[in-house]
């Protein structure tokens, strides 16, 4: 920003017109699939990883109960399964939406310096 602003207005005008029509756009999509894979990464994961923990040590808990005990829990013992299996499963979904959206602000990225990489797609994208 400094860069630009120690520029003459000439050079300004040349700077401004070499950037290719649509930059905010394509700008704006990339900084909403970061965003994405931010809250994905910062919110989304430990939330997934910490729930199948937690079901998993519950499950556990069941089996190390015996007798009268570990029969009463065994419906527990079950939901906390399912639990910790329905968490693994949102973790890796989760994952695959954090690898999905790294590639879209990737792409985005790249399509703000070169809007022509995708060629008639620009609907797509919003642009």
């Amino acid at each position: 920003m400094a860069w630009y602003l120690t520029l003459g207005v000439e050079a300004r005008a040349d700077v401004v017109d070499r950037v290719p029509s649509g930059a905010g756009g394509r700008a704006r999509n990339a900084g909403l699939a970061f965003a994405a894979l931010i809250a994905l990464a910062w919110i989304g994961l430990p939330i997934a990883y910490h729930g199948w923990r937690a079901t998993g040590r519950a499950v556990r808990w069941c089996a190390t109960k015996g007798g009268a005990a570990r029969v009463a829990l065994l419906p527990v013992q079950g939901l906390a399964a399912l639990g910790s299996l329905s968490f693994g499963a949102l973790f890796l979904a989760t994952a695959l939406a954090v690898l999905a959206a790294a590639a879209a602000t990737l792409l985005a990225a790249a399509w703000i310096v070169r809007p022509e990489l995708f060629g008639g797609q620009a609907a797509v994208w919003g642009s």
